[in-house]
C-alpha cells in the first residue's frame, strides 16, 4: 500500500509539473537540483543514518505540492528548497511526517486561497484533529511531530514543529523560529511561514491570526545585535550564523542549526502608548501548585476604579503566556479573584508598577 501510495505521488507531481510550463528537461533539471540540495545541508548527525529511500519519498511529496495551486506555484526556488523540501527543522528525530500529513491535510486546505489562509485553517484544525494540546509535562522540548501525537502534548518547541511539517506537507514555507526572553524569565518558539513575498508569523497552538500573538510586547524587547536575546529563524542551508537554541542541553554534541537573525522584523511591534505604561503580568496557582483559571479584578488602590479583569492562564497555556496588564509607573493596585460565580471577591495580593516587566506568582486561597 505504502509503495502504491509513492507510485501516486510521483505521477501527481509530473501532473502538476505541467501546469508550470516548464519542460521535462527543465523540470529534471530542477529535481536533480533538490536532491542535491537535500542532501548536501543534511545535518552531520543524520549522514549514514537516513535512507535514500526515505529522502526520495520526501522529495516526491514536496515536488508533488509545488505546483499544486496558484500561491504554491509563486514560491521562490530558494524559498521552496530551503523551507518546503527539508525534512527537519531543528535537528529533532528524522519520521516520515510527510506521506501522513500530505494525505490528512491537503483536503482541509484545498479551498484555501493563500498560504496565510492555509496556516491559520491548520493552526485552528490540526490539534483537534491529532490530539495534541500545550503542556510542559511532554517528555522533551524538541520533539519530532509523531513523538507528541503518540503521548498527546509537546511544548511550544514540539508544537512549532509539528506545524511546520503539516505547512511543509501541503506546499507552504515554513520555517522554525524562537528567542530567550530580555524583559522576563524564560524562552519561546513559533513559526514563520512565507506568503505574499514575504515571511509572517503565528503562534502554533494558541495564537488563531497571523501576525498577531499575546507575545508581540515580548518579543519587541529582543536585542538585535546580542545573540543571547536576538530572535532566530531558522535554515537548511548553512547561513554563517547559529541558532541560539535555550532548549538544548549544553552537554550533548548536536549539530550546528543555521538561522537567521530576523529580530528587526519584531521590534515595531511594541506598543507605545502617550504615557509610559509599565507591564504586570499574573500566575495563578491551587494549593497543589498548578496554574488555574480564575477570573481576577485589578483595582487601583486610591480609588478602587477598575484598571483590568479578565482569566488567568491554566497549564493549557504556554507557560510564558500570563493574564498581563499595563498602568503608570507608581500606580498601586489590589488583585482580586472571584473563583465562583456571585461569590465575593478574595483578595491575593497588593503591587505597585515598576518600570520594569514582573510576573507576579500568586497563590489562590482554599476555599
Amino acid at each position: 500500500m505504502k509503495r502504491l501510495f509513492s507510485k501516486i505521488i510521483v505521477t501527481l507531481a509530473f501532473i502538476a509539473s505541467l501546469a508550470s510550463g516548464l519542460s521535462a528537461a527543465e523540470q529534471g533539471a530542477f529535481r536533480e537540483k533538490a536532491w542535491k540540495f537535500l542532501c548536501d545541508y543534511m545535518p552531520a548527525h543524520d549522514r549514514g543514518k537516513v535512507s535514500e529511500a526515505y529522502l526520495r519519498e520526501n522529495l516526491d511529496l514536496a515536488l508533488a505540492v509545488r505546483n499544486y495551486n496558484d500561491w504554491a506555484r509563486t514560491i521562490p526556488e530558494d524559498i521552496f528548497l530551503n523551507d518546503v523540501l527539508p525534512y527537519s527543522s531543528v535537528g529533532e528525530d528524522v519520521e516520515a511526517w510527510r506521506p501522513v500529513f500530505y494525505k490528512q491535510f491537503l483536503p482541509l486546505v484545498a479551498h484555501c486561497k493563500s498560504a496565510t489562509q492555509v496556516v491559520e485553517t491548520l493552526n485552528g484544525e490540526l490539534w483537534k484533529r491529532l490530539s495534541v494540546v500545550y503542556s510542559p509535562k511532554r517528555d522533551k522540548p524538541d520533539q519530532a511531530p509523531f513523538h507528541s501525537m503518540r503521548i498527546g502534548m509537546a511544548s511550544c518547541t514540539g508544537l512549532s514543529i509539528l506545524l511546520i511539517d503539516a505547512c511543509r506537507a501541503v506546499g507552504v514555507p515554513a520555517r522554525f523560529a524562537g528567542c530567550r526572553w530580555k524583559n522576563k524569565p524564560g524562552n519561546h518558539s513559533w513559526v514563520e511561514f512565507w506568503d505574499g513575498g514575504k515571511w509572517h508569523y503565528i503562534g502554533a497552538f494558541d495564537c488563531p491570526k497571523a501576525d498577531e500573538s499575546w507575545f508581540d510586547p515580548d518579543a519587541a524587547c529582543s536585542v538585535e545585535d546580542d545573540p543571547y536575546y536576538a530572535i532566530y529563524a531558522s535554515s537548511w542551508a548553512p547561513t554563517g550564523t547559529e541558532f541560539s537554541a535555550s532548549w538544548r542541553n549544553p552537554a550533548e554534541k548536536r549539530a550546528v542549526i543555521p538561522a537567521y537573525n530576523v529580530t528587526a522584523r519584531y521590534l515595531g511591534k511594541k506598543k507605545v502608548a502617550a504615557e509610559k505604561q509599565c507591564s504586570l503580568s499574573l500566575n495563578l496557582r491551587d494549593a497543589s501548585g498548578k496554574r488555574v483559571a480564575v477570573p481576577v479584578v485589578v483595582r487601583e488602590k486610591a480609588s478602587g476604579r477598575i484598571l483590568a479583569s479578565g482569566t488567568t492562564h491554566d497549564d493549557r497555556r504556554d507557560l510564558n503566556n500570563h493574564f498581563t496588564l499595563l498602568a503608570k509607573e507608581g500606580t498601586a493596585v489590589e488583585i482580586y479573584a472571584r473563583p465562583q460565580e456571585k461569590a465575593a471577591e478574595i483578595l491575593l495580593g497588593e503591587y505597585v508598577f515598576e518600570d520594569v516587566a514582573k510576573t507576579l506568582h500568586l497563590s489562590l486561597p482554599k476555599l
